[in-house]
């Protein structure tokens, strides 16, 4: 579950990023890059999908 302030490590080189639930939408913010929340706990075969407005890319 997505929870305000959360610090989320990524698989790409052990960086993290921030979510934000207190903003309409909720935002991830990444770096100084901000993205989006478009949709939650979508069910996939094998996980949960959350899906974002925007490519975060590694800096």
């Amino acid at each position: 579950d997505l929870v305000d302030d959360m610090m989320v490590t990524t698989l790409a080189s052990g960086e993290t990023f921030s979510i934000d639930l207190d903003t309409t939408p909720p935002t991830i913010i990444a770096g100084g890059n901000t993205a989006q929340i478009i949709a939650t706990d979508v069910q996939a075969v094998n996980g949960v999908i959350h899906a974002i407005d925007t490519v975060i890319l590694p800096e």
